[in-house]
């Protein structure tokens, strides 16, 4: 309310707390007393608790558009009853979602509803927030007494499949209801299959992901942290690609990501940098990583250009951490491995080379990217020394690297450390391994990928399947066995007050070996005007459909079994042509194709 002789006064808001973390209270009883004064002509101090302002200065600093999608509703879900208790009601959710809860009620003015989130239930039935930490993740609300009324908070969002819902005074509760929020950004990928399991692992990470797309690529929705690692951007970056259209939000967290960046051309493990350490993890490759694939999915390369002294001034930091091309420091390395496998302890110190190798090649791919030659040249050449020296002082002359871990040994081989002629050694190891610990994974977040990946290569898609969908603990299957709608963070069903997010996408990379491999779609080769389609086909399959919304047009990749001969439907987009492989290799215009094919594997 403002008048010209006066000037600006304020009053109360019914909004009386709120935070990201705590949840809010809101007051209608304010309402009652404000609603429909505000805005009129009249003496404001007959109006509830106005007063003057206060004048001070604006904030400081560059004001620029936001640039990312809108956090918006995307989805809305009526909580089902499952307890009831003296003073309260335990409300069960279909999916483990990020955003708030909508209550309709009615009572009397003053009587309150307050609303407790979270992932899981204690024993007792009561929704056990333990894990949450600090994160109180609950709202309050007073009612204002006028019939039927409708809440849901406005200031802060939860991660949460359980609410319980506490009345204190005269209070009905009509309707509870889950309201998905996530950044609308464009979902562009479609997989589903034969195996009802794989598709289940499809719709948790595509889940898991959207949960967490906040304006950043935070780690998890629910507790005192939701924050933008960077280690678990490295990995993930490899499925979100085929399933949104993040270029927008590639570029606010590069953006970020630079901000944290010091003089010696350090950056942070976590943008925009909260807690951690400067310089950051040796695995955060995702920094030069996402501007790529924002070049490469999305044809955008101003983020290249914009900051490329930055990814260069990160290298040049970063050979100054390395005598012999071994790097001198690590915090995380391949995190959160499941210890009560054989086989699994890595030589962090390796990892953590082995990361170098990595910055080097992504950034050597920018500079031809840019046309910058001589550079690539360069820091080609630095990295091919490295892969020299590694393989000298890890590699075992009985067939692996490191301590024999699956993670050591598929990094070795994707990064180019492993001499052909010792591949197939170290590649049965790998194998081994799996075997060994009973069709389980003895990795952590950074390595699984690497693996999964390296066995379709290898027209292993069976035996990843056999992983990914094993029922027994540690692994995925077993998040599934557990009625899991979404990616954990460790293996083990615990709720706990440390890490214990069951919200967590670093460990949903396995879903893009569904559409680089199974459909055969492969994002991370295009070209101005050509894709490849080169699927591997499992036995476990009888059929696979898949299609993305590229930034050339929709591409279709759907095949289907009939015995021994295999019918493929491809689609390609207008002014694009399209090398498939399956037996042999073909070129496909725009358009339609139908194509039959003898399994010959």
């Amino acid at each position: 309310h403002s008048q010209c002789r006066n000037g600006w006064v304020c009053g109360p808001s019914s909004i009386i707390s709120n935070s990201i973390f705590g949840g809010e209270t809101y007051d209608a009883t304010i309402d009652n007393k404000r609603i429909g004064k505000w805005s009129e002509n009249g003496d404001y101090r007959s109006f509830y608790k106005w007063m003057y302002v206060i004048m001070v200065n604006g904030p400081v600093g560059e004001l620029v558009p936001q640039e990312v999608e809108n956090i918006e509703i995307c989805g809305t879900y009526e909580g089902i009853l499952i307890h009831k208790f003296e003073n309260s009601c335990v409300y069960k959710f279909p999916i483990n979602m990020a955003g708030i809860t909508r209550i309709t009620v009615k009572g009397s003015e003053g009587s309150e509803v307050i609303i407790r989130h979270a992932e899981g239930l204690s024993e007792d039935g009561h929704v056990d927030q333990l894990n949450l930490r600090s994160a109180e993740c609950t709202t309050r609300y007073i009612l204002g007494g006028k019939g039927i009324e409708t809440y849901n908070p406005h200031f802060t969002f939860m991660g949460f499949q359980y609410c319980e819902v506490e009345t204190k005074g005269d209070v009905e509760i009509l309707k509870v209801e889950g309201l998905h929020l996530h950044n609308n950004v464009k979902k562009i990928g479609a997989f589903n299959c034969s195996n009802e399991k794989l598709n289940k692992l499809h719709e948790m990470i595509v889940l898991t992901e959207s949960n967490n797309e906040y304006s950043l690529f935070s780690d998890c929705p629910q507790r005192d942290e939701r924050l933008g690692w960077l280690n678990d951007l490295t990995t993930r970056a490899y499925q979100f690609i085929y399933n949104f259209d993040v270029n927008k939000l590639i570029e606010k967290v590069t953006r970020d990501i630079v901000d944290t960046q010091v003089d010696n051309g350090a950056f942070a493990d976590t943008a925009p940098y909260t807690l951690c350490y400067v310089p950051a993890d040796p695995s955060c490759a995702s920094f030069i990583e996402i501007g790529l694939i924002a070049y490469i999915v999305y044809n955008n390369v101003s983020i290249l250009e914009k900051y490329f002294s930055n990814y260069q001034r990160w290298i040049e930091y970063f050979l100054t951490r390395q005598k012999d091309y071994i790097v001198d420091y690590y915090y995380y390395g391949d995190w959160v491995i499941p210890e009560s496998l054989k086989n699994v302890q890595c030589d962090q110190t390796f990892v953590a080379s082995m990361f170098l190798i990595m910055h080097l090649g992504l950034f050597v791919r920018v500079c031809k990217s840019l046309g910058k030659l001589d550079l690539a040249q360069h820091y080609g050449d630095i990295a091919n020394e490295s892969r020299k020296a590694l393989h000298s002082k890890y590699y075992n002359q009985v067939g692996y690297y490191g301590n024999n871990t699956p993670t050591e040994n598929s990094m070795a081989i994707e990064l180019g450390i492993c001499p052909k002629e010792y591949v197939s050694k170290v590649y049965n190891n790998i194998l081994n391994n799996i075997i060994d610990n009973n069709y389980h994974l003895g990795c952590g977040n950074q390595g699984y990928k690497h693996v999964l990946r390296l066995l379709c290569e290898n027209d292993m898609g069976d035996l990843a399947i056999k992983v990914l969908t094993n029922p027994t603990y540690p692994g995925w299957g077993f998040m599934l066995e557990n009625g899991s709608t979404t990616v954990w963070e460790r293996w083990e069903k615990e709720i706990k007050a440390d890490m214990n997010s069951f919200d967590h996408p670093m460990f949903g990379s396995y879903d893009h070996i569904f559409y680089r491999y199974f459909a055969g779609i492969n994002l991370k080769d295009f070209d101005s005007n050509k894709i490849y389609i080169a699927p591997k086909v499992p036995n476990a399959l009888n059929y696979v459909n898949c299609s993305i919304d590229s930034t050339k047009g929709k591409i279709v990749s759907n095949w289907v079994r009939n015995g021994n001969e295999i019918t493929f439907e491809i689609e390609v987009p207008s002014n694009v042509i399209c090398e498939f492989n399956f037996n042999n290799k073909v070129m496909l215009t725009s358009g339609k194709h139908i194509i039959k094919e003898i399994i010959t594997k």
